[in-house]
């Protein structure tokens, strides 16, 4: 959790700088935040979010 939002790992594995990607858990949605930690430490982040549906235009 990161204030009212709630993020999940993107991989199960670190890479060789130990860091832990994750994406907010709404990235099916179309949300783009993400965050990039290293030992428990947030490093890199991206905290807009939109959580508006993306809909595919059927043929």
């Amino acid at each position: 959790m990161l204030g009212d939002y709630r993020f999940k790992k993107r991989s199960k594995h670190q890479n060789l700088k130990h860091e832990t990607h994750w994406v907010c858990n709404q990235c099916d949605k179309g949300c783009k935040a993400r965050l990039t930690t290293c030992n428990d430490a947030i490093v890199k982040m991206y905290n807009v979010h939109d959580h508006r549906k993306i809909r595919k235009k059927s043929k």
